[in-house]
C-alpha cells in the first residue's frame, strides 16, 4: 500500500505544480522529497 502511495505521489507531483504554480516552492518541495524518500533504508527506515 505505501509503495503505491509513493508511487502515485511522485508521478504526480510535478503535473500537480504544473496545474497548481502555487505549490511550487522550496517548502512544498523539501516536504514532498521526504515523504519519497521515507521507506528507503539509506535515509532510515521504520515500519
Amino acid at each position: 500500500m505505501a509503495n503505491d502511495f509513493l508511487k502515485i505521489f511522485s508521478d504526480g507531483w510535478g503535473r500537480f505544480k504544473s496545474a497548481v504554480p502555487s505549490y511550487d516552492r522550496l517548502h512544498y518541495n523539501k516536504q514532498v522529497e521526504a515523504v519519497l524518500r521515507c521507506g528507503d533504508p539509506v535515509f532510515g527506515f521504520y515500519q
